[in-house]
């Protein structure tokens, strides 16, 4: 990589921190922002004048909590008509605004320069990456880096996606491809010298991805045979995740300061912003001692709360978050019809894996072998690391190299290989309401599927079809990625899907020249 423009970041943006990493004198270099720090947290905080982004932004999340904005990777590119979207919001500290005329429209209310002002998810996106961006171009010297590799979650959205893309260009970054965080993780676990001769590696063996993070916990199944890397099956459960956890320890202490004072701390965004702080640093230390104390001075109105908590309460107050946690290992098993005695590595990703507890349950779930647990790979920089490597693959191979070949389905450097696939399935709506499938989930990316569709009614001029992403069998459970309209005519009507090496999704028919890409 001795050209400026050559150089291409492996990003991870994660939930609650942001990692970047580039290929530097033959190897992966994690790059290191202005504080020193290997991670950047994932915050940005408007204080008077300034906008803050990352180690200074999180600073500001106890004494200026509802203009400091965290976790947008939770609310970018989501509707605000799901589920669980508006339960989840109301753990937040800031203030957020959406509109019932459009579940597309989010905004974030700050004060700032003596404004009360409306930021989106995109815009704080940005920034985040502007910083990224500034580490990786500063820790190379001052090179400009203009391309970049990023990972997503497997269960991301294409509208997801859409909008973390606009968020790059917005911050003057071209993102060449997104990769599946767990398919990064697989690339750097085929890359590291230490499992380089590794029967895992060198033959075929099926490799666990246990990730449990800020956003949730999500386990992939990758096959390895000959180093390539296929992910074959995910499972993920977002009711269980690294603020969870802390979530149970913020409403023990909560409940314990009320009979202390009777004063509900809930009143007070300020009081939650500084015992939420308080209860992530407990957590992570009872993950290397067996008690944490928490001492906070004047947490409300003057009010000082010192107290502790041991490892032994903490796991009893989060026995089910553990039992749903190891729940998905079993349902992915089920889903790729294995066996656990047929698991031969299991890979912990993310902070939440740290946690002795998820440890020791898992080595139970599988017959005590607790020799298949990987615990060597740093949870906070491996997925950065993987994107690192495929972005340095993507760095080496030639311009104008044909779209079809080879190496887009299996990205490769040496004799690693890595497959891409869909994640959910793709599909229209029929008349009577229900998704009918035409590109299936976990299918191998780049793909294509052909169809026809007969004209019944011989006045029909045109077609409207909707088309979802999605696994549940009524189209409108799913995801509508857009409303289409094709022109009809007498003979039948000949729709393409096709899915490019970067997961974007191209429509079209002979009879229309219509192409839309899925991230719309």
């Amino acid at each position: 990589m001795s050209s400026k423009t050559n150089h291409i970041m492996g990003i991870d943006f994660g939930t609650h921190y942001a990692c970047v990493g580039v290929f530097k004198n033959g190897r992966v270099e994690i790059c290191p922002n202005q504080q020193g720090n290997r991670t950047t947290p994932s915050v940005v905080s408007f204080v008077g004048e300034d906008k803050l982004v990352g180690d200074e932004a999180r600073a500001q999340m106890d004494r200026n909590p509802q203009n400091t904005i965290y976790d947008v990777k939770r609310i970018l590119g989501r509707k605000t008509n799901e589920e669980s979207f508006e339960s989840e919001i109301k753990k937040l500290s800031f203030r957020v605004t959406t509109y019932e005329d459009n579940f597309d429209k989010i905004y974030f209310n700050v004060n700032y320069k003596e404004k009360n002002i409306e930021v989106t998810p995109i815009e704080i996106t940005t920034n985040i990456l502007q910083q990224i961006r500034h580490t990786a171009e500063t820790f190379i010297g001052g090179d400009t880096i203009k391309k970049a590799v990023i990972t997503v979650p497997t269960d991301y959205t294409e509208k997801q996606r859409k909008d973390l893309k606009d968020a790059a260009q917005a911050a003057g970054i071209n993102v060449v491809r997104f990769i599946h965080e767990h398919s990064a993780v697989a690339l750097a676990y085929g890359y590291d010298e230490k499992t380089a001769a590794d029967d895992a590696v060198k033959h075929e063996s099926n490799v666990m991805v246990f990730d449990l993070g800020g956003s949730g916990v999500s386990v992939s199944m990758v096959k390895i045979k000959s180093k390539l890397f296929e992910i074959i099956g995910n499972v993920s459960d977002h009711n269980v995740s690294g603020e969870h956890f802390d979530q149970v320890l913020f409403q023990h202490f909560t409940q314990e300061f009320n009979r202390k004072y009777k004063v509900d701390l809930k009143e007070s965004a300020r009081s939650k912003a500084k015992l939420k702080s308080a209860c992530e640093k407990a957590k992570r230390n009872l993950s290397n001692m067996n008690q944490a104390s928490v001492e906070i001075d004047s947490l409300y109105e003057g009010l000082d709360f010192f107290t502790n908590i041991t490892r032994a309460r903490f796991e009893d107050l989060a026995g089910s978050l553990f039992k749903s946690a190891i729940r998905a290992v079993s349902t992915l098993l089920e889903k790729c019809d294995m066996k656990k005695e047929q698991v031969d590595k299991v890979l912990l990703v993310g902070g939440g894996s740290r946690i002795p507890a998820i440890q020791s349950q898992l080595s139970a779930f599988f017959d005590q072998r607790a020799e298949i647990i990987d615990k060597s790979m740093n949870q906070e920089e491996v997925v950065a690391y993987g994107a690192t490597l495929q972005a340095n693959i993507l760095s080496q191979m030639a311009p104008n190299q044909p779209t079809n070949s080879l190496s887009d389905k299996k990205i490769s450097s040496g004799n690693t290989m890595t497959i891409e696939a869909t994640n959910k399935t793709i599909g229209i709506e029929d008349s009577n309401g229900n998704l009918i499938p035409v590109i299936p989930a976990l299918s191998l990316i780049p793909c294509k599927r052909t169809f026809n569709i007969n004209n019944t009614q011989d006045a029909q001029t045109s077609l409207n079809m909707s088309v979802y992403q999605g696994d549940q069998s009524i189209a409108k459970d799913n995801q509508l990625i857009s409303n289409l309209q094709f022109k009809y005519g007498s003979e039948p009507l000949e729709i393409t899907f096709e899915v490019d090496k970067s997961s974007n999704l191209l429509i079209s028919s002979k009879q229309s020249n219509f192409k839309i890409p899925l991230r719309k």
